[in-house]
């Protein structure tokens, strides 16, 4: 982890994803964690994975973000594969085996995250389907080896039908524009995806549907694997600028200043701690409740709330962390500077807070649901 964060700096102050970062990801095992040994993977559970994610996160949050993203993808693979037993296997065996790297292709202009839809649309063809539309961001765009995406079709009763599939990168009609300069984890590279005319061979088309049915096993379970992995993240950006307080007490101790002998300080620091350690009891449990089975509704609603108190959290704890170290940590080429920063991206990550409790609600109360709402 120290080649890591050692590299994350220039990483972020270039706006590229860390180089060092991901070939040491690609010899971790992280890429084929979540799948099951059975298809070459790692038989890793949520938990492992969860674990991981937070640990990286810790030296490199955005490439730890980055790669919640392809966790994402293969999870849900991993998830329908569990509820239909087809041939999605062979998808995630060849995932495993080459140990590819997977850019989830799902944002759009005007979905507002909802997984279940999109303005992709995607003509017919005797092989397969012609697809058309944007992704962004993106994240690993420009990395990846495989590309998991999602396009609507017009159905035969007049209505729309939902298409998700595996494709390799850079296949004709894709094309990639560099379009990701954020002040918030840049090191991210979610750039812009352009799809013209794009040839989806069928067999690589592993899930069809109605679209917007959010309200399934498949989504549901789906969801909770990303708001688990986005709820990790921040709790390791959190532990970094904790571990940041450390070091910069122990220097001030050792030069005598006595700057963090109050009981005031230890008290402020004592608290954050207690605020992170309870967040991430919070994650075990979801975890652990992914890993169980039958549990989709609840370790959703679950997953809604812990990855909102992941977002508050963070935010509150880098911020009274940068406050602890001094004015010093606002330089650029302070760390606390870049662990700021990066905490903020947090309440982005869709469903939003609103959309979230309403969800949470509809699903509560046996209601269908859509993705579909702000994020705001």
């Amino acid at each position: 982890m120290d080649i890591i964060a050692a590299s994350a700096k220039a990483a972020d102050e270039n706006g590229t994803l860390s180089e060092d970062g991901l070939a040491i990801v690609r010899q971790s095992g992280l890429l084929e964690l979540v799948i099951p040994e059975s298809f070459g993977g790692g038989g890793g559970s949520a938990l492992c994975a969860a674990t991981a994610l937070r640990r990286l996160a810790a030296a490199d949050g955005a490439l730890a973000l980055a790669l919640n993203m392809h966790l994402f993808s293969v999870a849900m693979m991993v998830e329908h594969w569990r509820l239909h037993r087809d041939f999605s296997w062979l998808l995630l065996e060849a995932v495993a085996s080459q140990q590819r790297l997977v850019a989830s292709a799902f944002a759009e202009p005007g979905l507002n995250g909802d997984v279940g839809r999109s303005r992709c649309t995607a003509k017919r063809r005797p092989d397969g389907f012609a697809v058309t539309g944007i992704k962004t961001p993106c994240s690993l765009v420009q990395r990846c080896d495989l590309v998991c995406l999602q396009f609507e079709t017009s159905s035969e009763d007049g209505g729309r039908e939902l298409h998700i599939a595996l494709i390799p990168s850079g296949i004709d009609g894709t094309s990639v524009t560099p379009s990701w300069d954020s002040i918030a984890m840049r090191a991210t590279e979610s750039h812009s995806l352009v799809l013209r005319d794009c040839l989806v061979p069928k067999r690589l088309v592993f899930y069809s549907g109605p679209a917007g049915a959010a309200d399934t096993p498949l989504f549901k379970r789906s969801l909770t694997w990303f708001c688990l992995g986005v709820a990790a993240v921040y709790s390791g950006i959190a532990s970094a600028a904790l571990a940041e307080v450390r070091r910069d007490a122990g220097d001030a101790l050792a030069v005598g200043s006595g700057r963090y002998a109050s009981e005031a300080t230890e008290v402020a620091i004592g608290g954050e701690l207690a605020q992170l350690l309870g967040l991430d009891a919070m994650i075990r449990d979801l975890a652990r409740l992914l890993d169980g089975e039958d549990a989709a509704d609840a370790a959703m609603v679950t997953a809604l709330a812990v990855k909102d108190a992941a977002a508050q959290a963070c935010r509150g704890i880098v911020g009274k962390c940068m406050a602890l170290i001094g004015a010093k940590s606002l330089s650029g080429q302070h760390v606390m500077s870049r662990l700021f920063r990066d905490a903020q991206a947090a309440i982005f990550h869709p469903p939003g807070t609103l959309a979230s409790q309403r969800i949470a609600g509809r699903a509560l109360l046996g209601r269908s649901f859509e993705l579909g709402l702000s994020s705001s």
